[in-house]
């Protein structure tokens, strides 16, 4: 994605243009956690939070207003996965690497 960006940035033709990058795949926070898993070389474990301990860490840090708000936005979940494009491909004439990939780099 950084990658896209130079392009975009240092391009020509990129004016008002908007761009929705993304990597090859669609992954769930698990997904993403077996990954680093993966990379490293040792278990890490996946665990969703309740809403109930979601509310208090944010309202430990954020006060009970603004965690509030972010719950609400929160509350509707992702009911389905984010598209993938092919915008990184077809910026920079290679494909956006893969998470795994990223892990790999920045993990060791």
């Amino acid at each position: 994605m950084a990658a896209a960006g130079v392009r975009v940035l240092t391009g020509e033709g990129h004016e008002g243009a908007t761009y929705v990058l993304t990597g090859p795949q669609a992954l769930t926070a698990p997904e993403r956690v077996a990954a680093v898993s993966e990379v490293i070389g040792r278990e890490v474990r996946f665990q969703e939070a309740s809403l109930e301990e979601v509310r208090l860490q944010y309202e430990a840090v954020f006060g009970p207003e603004l965690a509030a708000g972010l719950l609400g936005r929160m509350a509707g979940g992702v009911p389905e996965p984010e598209p993938v494009t092919g915008t990184v491909e077809e910026l920079t004439g290679r494909p956006a690497r893969t998470y795994r990939q990223w892990a790999a780099d920045h993990w060791r």
